[in-house]
């Protein structure tokens, strides 16, 4: 699939300047602020679930960050997960 990005320059009816839409375009959020050890907690999570799910059982695991972020992946309905989980973590 090829992304075709508009570089048109538009005048703006309120400037004598120009604006490029790309400058103008939203931007995605992205995750460097994620520090390497969350990131490598995350992706022993991650792990964990593709072992469990190569094996076909069923998998709940994750983590709370020190700031108290919570992360958690499962590979099972959200009922059946809520039944494992302590209170404190639904």
């Amino acid at each position: 699939m090829t992304t075709l990005v508009d570089y048109t320059l538009i005048p703006l009816t309120h400037s004598t300047s120009t604006m490029s839409l790309l400058n103008d375009a939203p931007k995605p959020r992205i995750p460097d602020a994620i520090d390497a050890q969350r990131l490598q907690a995350m992706q022993l999570v991650a792990k964990m679930k593709e072992s469990a799910d190569k094996y076909g059982v069923g998998f709940v695991g994750g983590f709370i960050s020190p700031d108290g972020q919570k992360f958690m992946m499962t590979n099972m309905n959200e009922d059946d997960t809520n039944k494992l989980l302590p209170e404190d973590l639904k």
